[in-house]
């Protein structure tokens, strides 16, 4: 399932912390083919198969419960705090 274009920036954010709440791996689907993702101490996942194994690590391991207290604007960047 991707995202509808028409959600956008800070609302296609909160949406990736959403569905990892949910336990919904098509988080994914929700990024770019060439999508960069940078967590923790500098490390990063490039791609969206390598995004969706990150996301599918964590909604197991972790059963993720993110909620999402921020998102900082600096187009095309977004930060969720």
């Amino acid at each position: 399932m991707v995202l509808s274009p028409e959600i956008q920036g800070a609302d296609r954010i909160r949406e990736v912390f959403a569905r990892v709440r949910g336990g919904d791996a098509t988080v994914a689907d929700l990024y770019a083919e060439d999508a960069v993702v940078t967590y923790g101490a500098g490390a990063q996942v490039v791609g969206r198969d390598q995004i969706r194994g990150f996301y599918q690590h964590a909604i197991d391991a972790m059963r993720a419960e993110p909620d999402v207290e921020a998102v900082l604007e600096s187009p095309p960047l977004y930060v969720a705090v």
